[in-house]
């Protein structure tokens, strides 16, 4: 269970850049320090993704096992077909090499997701 939910922090750190929304004359925190930033819409899919996942480490996070029903969700919603997670990618013409490196990250950690969910007995 731990690393069912490492992952989806994972995911959540690789989703977060593309959910902020960064207005004129905002500074964002750039590592060391906050720095003018161009103006951006967040990723509204991104945004739903990282939404889901705060919910579900949530609710999972003092469990120590999955139900059968909690498996059978999370399998549909994260490892399914059209509109899963599964089906997410940023937009890397919109978004760039950022969106590049982003969507290579992402998955890496759907493959460790599918994985670690068919090792978590129900």
């Amino acid at each position: 269970m731990h690393r069912l939910l490492a992952l989806l922090e994972e995911a959540n750190a690789v989703l977060h850049p593309f959910t902020l929304d960064v207005r004129d004359n905002t500074l964002v925190y750039n590592g060391t320090a906050y720095a003018p930033y161009h103006p951006r819409a967040p990723d509204p899919y991104a945004l739903a993704w990282l939404s889901s996942f705060k919910a579900i480490i949530g609710l999972l996070g003092g469990a120590r096992d999955l139900t059968a029903h909690q498996k059978s969700y999370l399998r549909r919603s994260i490892c399914g077909g059209m509109g899963s997670f599964a089906d997410f990618a940023l937009d890397e013409k919109h978004w760039g090499v950022a969106a590049i490196e982003a969507n290579r990250r992402l998955d890496e950690i759907r493959s460790s997701f599918f994985a670690v969910l068919d090792d978590i007995k129900s």
